[in-house]
């Protein structure tokens, strides 16, 4: 349903649960599929989720309207030690809050010089 929108927003790989819209923005809500993820202090698998928080993540304006990727991103358990892992993503760095298309976009007009 949603195909036309990862493919003009590169969000290929991530399920988009919903868009809303109204007077000043477009918000994407979105998921990762789940998978099972590698315990950085034990090396143990899992796919024990224990909880999930809501990233919101600033894209490229699109005529005039503020984008943003509401990321419902997962935290997991491992069952060995019990560490909480955080869910890997393509959308956005371990520490960033824009998108990549955002960042790329910032990068093209300082190489204008705007």
């Amino acid at each position: 349903m949603f195909d036309y929108i990862k493919e003009i927003m590169d969000l290929e790989g991530v399920i988009i649960e919903k868009v809303v819209k109204d007077k000043k923005s477009i918000r994407i809500y979105v998921t990762e599929p789940r998978k099972t993820h590698k315990c950085s202090c034990c090396g143990s698998v899992t796919d024990k989720i224990h909880d999930y928080y809501l990233r919101t993540i600033k894209d490229v304006p699109i005529r005039g309207l503020e984008v943003l990727i509401l990321y419902n991103r997962r935290r997991y358990k491992c069952l060995d030690c019990g560490k909480n892992i955080t869910e890997e993503t393509k959308l956005i760095g371990k520490q960033s809050q824009i998108s990549g298309g955002t960042s790329r976009s910032g990068k093209q007009k300082s190489n204008r010089g705007i």
